[in-house]
C-alpha cells in the first residue's frame, strides 16, 4: 500500500477516461481508497469499526438534498407533470 500511495502521489498513475464526468468531489481518490479496502479485505485485514473519513467508504453526495421538502401544492404539481 506503500509503494501504491507513492506511485499515486508522484503522478505516474493512469487513469480510464471512461466513466462519469468529474463532479467536483475528488472521486478519483475515492476510487483508489476503495481499491485499498477491497484489496485488504480480500487478505483478511480489516478496518477498525467507526472510521471516518474517506475510508469510511459512504457513498458520495449521499442524502445531499435530504433537507428539502415539498408543500402539498409543489408535489400535486410535480405528479401532474
Amino acid at each position: 500500500m506503500r509503494t501504491f500511495a507513492k506511485f499515486y502521489t508522484s503522478g505516474n498513475s493512469v487513469q480510464s477516461k471512461a466513466g462519469p464526468k468529474p463532479t467536483g468531489l475528488n472521486s478519483g481518490i475515492y476510487t483508489r481508497v476503495q481499491a485499498v479496502r477491497d484489496f485488504c479485505m480480500f487478505y483478511n485485514i480489516f478496518w477498525q469499526k467507526g472510521v471516518t473519513g474517506i475510508m469510511s467508504q459512504k457513498v458520495l453526495g449521499h442524502g445531499k438534498y435530504s433537507d428539502i421538502r415539498l408543500t402539498d401544492d409543489e408535489l400535486q404539481r410535480a405528479v401532474f407533470y
